[in-house]
């Protein structure tokens, strides 16, 4: 199912509609990728996510940090953002394989760019339509899809 989104309002509550699902979740660690052009809204969609989590402060962009955490209440979030990584000593950098006493959230932005593939348990990939923006969903985290799509359906 693809997801039509009519406007950057609408890419927020789909951020806030994940978190509440991700909540509700069993899984202890999460890993959530972002594919779309520059501009297509993956950094909306992240940052209203963590602020759905519970993040009271700002959610800045990683795209020259290229690393961002936020520790909320019950999840560590890890947002990264690897438009400019192109070697795999780099992306060992960032600790992915952190354990954490509490749920863990990595959300990549251009996970196209890693060097070596990782699992994911939920791909995000945004396409441009005219001014609205085109999701479709995909990945092994079947309840959370449905739960996001049966909102749209």
């Amino acid at each position: 199912m693809n997801i039509l989104l009519e406007d950057e309002s609408a890419s927020i509550e789909l951020g806030r509609l994940l978190s509440d699902a991700l909540r509700s979740a069993d899984e202890e660690k999460f890993e959530i990728h972002l594919e779309g052009n520059l501009g297509a809204g993956k950094t909306t969609i992240a940052r209203s996510l963590i602020n759905g989590l519970g993040w009271q402060g700002k959610v800045k962009s990683p795209t020259y940090t290229i690393y961002e955490e936020y520790q909320v209440k019950d999840f560590l979030c890890k947002h990264i953002d690897l438009y400019r990584i192109d070697n795999q000593e780099d992306v060992d950098m960032l600790d992915l394989e952190t354990v954490s006493e509490k749920k863990l959230l990595i959300l990549i932005e251009w996970p196209e760019n890693l060097p070596n593939k990782r699992k994911f348990d939920l791909k995000i990939s945004i396409v441009h339509k005219n001014e609205s923006r085109l999701v479709k969903l995909s990945g092994t985290a079947s309840k959370i899809i449905k739960t996001v799509e049966s909102k749209y359906a």
